[in-house]
């Protein structure tokens, strides 16, 4: 049997769906207001407190980097 839960994190939104015997649960999929684009906002106001040194106008590119480099998605 095919039982688990697909969490698609997108840029604005993460979506949780839950399946059992192969089939979607379409009555508990849940929407969360919270997406990837948080994560690299909360990364890059963590690096502004830590006097991180990176200049303000780098500091998203380096906030997408550290994500991207330190986060783990299964295939």
């Amino acid at each position: 049997t095919l039982n688990g839960l697909v969490i698609d994190s997108g840029d604005g939104v993460t979506h949780c769906i839950p399946a059992a015997e192969g089939y979607v649960i379409g009555s508990f999929i849940k929407h969360i207001p919270i997406s990837v684009r948080n994560i690299t906002y909360f990364i890059q106001s963590f690096l502004r407190e830590r006097e991180a040194g990176i200049p303000p106008d780098q500091s998203l590119e380096t906030a997408k980097a550290i994500k991207e480099r330190y986060s783990y998605i299964c295939p």
